[in-house]
């Protein structure tokens, strides 16, 4: 999830906050641009993994230090939380232990600090987020991944999916939203399941679906403020892709190779700075839909 509140540096100057959360139930983001303001950001974003920096060759040969290293970066430094870093902000991470957010916040540096927040525990959100002040941008990511099929089903799994997903992203939005400042906006995480299920998806197709009832329903009860839904495919940099360079969907993807971590990114940007758009459902995955 990503959400902002104004802020001021120590020495006087301009200043960023932001607030972010790791993977695992608890993925949420803020971000304040401008001066004198907050910015928050994920430690890690769920299945697709964002690095701090873009592959050099998605499709080519890696070795396997390369690869580790690559790994390590996309589980505890997404590039949208690095960017907020990397400009300047304090940047607030969260993730369902606060250990864990504390090492995320140490390996991303600048300006940058811990706090938990489990989204799976929906009646804990609005004390855990007491201390976030104002909210620019949200940006809400976290799932809780996992086979479940009809077959053989898992119910305390499948509550946790629905628990995580809908629950606690609505949640989020509605113990933050007296902070949200005049232009703030709203981001939350889908994912191409939602239109093309898959052996053992029933709960992430689920749970994809209603992020998408989610954000109609909302876009009506925060008005005038925004809220889109990204639905990114299968992220080929990911840390979930890296040792499957023959995924099925690479000789379907009609741009010829599997979406990126930094375009997942760019689309997060401009649902969230364009000001025009609302409601939407963007589909990430390089046309995967028409093949």
């Amino acid at each position: 999830m990503i959400c902002s509140s104004a802020a001021t540096r120590q020495n006087g100057s301009a200043g960023h906050e932001s607030v972010g959360a790791a993977a695992g139930g608890s993925g949420f983001v803020c971000h304040r641009s401008g001066p004198d303001r907050t910015s928050c950001a994920t430690a890690e974003s769920c299945f697709y993994g964002i690095p701090r920096q873009p592959p050099a060759d998605l499709n080519g040969p890696l070795d396997r230090d390369h690869l580790d290293h690559r790994r390590r970066k996309q589980r505890t430094g997404p590039r949208r939380t690095q960017r907020f870093a990397d400009r300047g902000d304090t940047v607030l991470i969260t993730s369902r232990t606060t250990a864990h957010a504390d090492t995320v916040a140490g390996e991303i540096g600048g300006l940058t600090r811990g706090l938990a927040v489990d989204l799976s525990r929906p009646e804990m959100i609005a004390a855990a987020l007491d201390d976030v002040r104002e909210v620019d941008n949200l940006v809400i990511t976290a799932i809780k991944q996992g086979v479940n099929s009809l077959a053989d089903f898992d119910i305390a799994a499948a509550i946790e999916s629905v628990t995580t997903k809908l629950v606690g992203y609505t949640e989020t939005v509605r113990a933050l939203r007296d902070r949200f400042t005049p232009g703030a906006s709203v981001v939350l995480f889908g994912g191409l399941a939602k239109e093309r299920p898959y052996p053992g998806s029933t709960m992430v197709t689920a749970c994809n679906g209603g992020i998408t009832g989610l954000v109609k329903t909302l876009a009506v009860e925060i008005a005038p403020h925004r809220i889109n839904a990204i639905h990114p495919g299968v992220v080929g940099d990911s840390a979930k892709w890296l040792d499957a360079p023959e995924h099925p969907h690479l000789a379907r993807a009609p741009i010829g190779r599997l979406v990126t971590t930094a375009e997942v990114v760019d689309a997060t940007d401009f649902v969230l700075r364009n000001t025009g758009v609302n409601a939407l459902d963007l589909f990430v995955d390089g046309g995967l839909r028409v093949t």
